[in-house]
């Protein structure tokens, strides 16, 4: 299957992906996503673009995956969430204890913490910990 990954950054994506038999193009603006796209993340397909910048028409697919970024967080963005980052903190803290005391044990979740900054992880007391 033909795939294009949009806003692809390291690759979570992909790695679901490739799990299912299907390798996608990633495009990714951040070059130090692209790097761990391509060195560390086990190398990923990927090329280096500002999506907005490029023809849909030169990347025909059957599947595609879009994840634009959050521009509150994103290096892309003015940046107003890394500067509320303490109110999102205490958010993201009382969701983590909602779900470990209500949540199914067996029930999947995703659990995404700002790779970039340990700041952020530590705000959460998540660093080092998987939900």
């Amino acid at each position: 299957m033909n795939a294009v990954d949009l806003f692809a950054g390291p690759g979570g994506w992909d790695i679901g992906a490739r799990r299912l038999g299907i390798e996608p193009l990633g495009i990714e603006l951040d070059a130090a996503a692209c790097n761990v796209r391509t060195h560390i993340a086990a190398g990923h397909p990927t090329l280096q673009a500002d999506v907005a910048a490029l023809d849909p028409l030169d990347f025909p697919c059957e599947l595609l995956i879009a994840s634009p970024p959050c521009t509150a967080f994103s290096m892309a963005g003015k940046g107003a969430g890394r500067d509320a980052m303490e109110e999102y903190a205490n958010i993201a803290r009382q969701r983590v204890e909602w779900w470990r005391t209500h949540a199914d044990p067996g029930a999947p979740t995703e659990a995404v913490v700002a790779a970039s900054s340990s700041r952020v992880a530590d705000q959460l007391g998540l660093f080092g910990e998987a939900l």
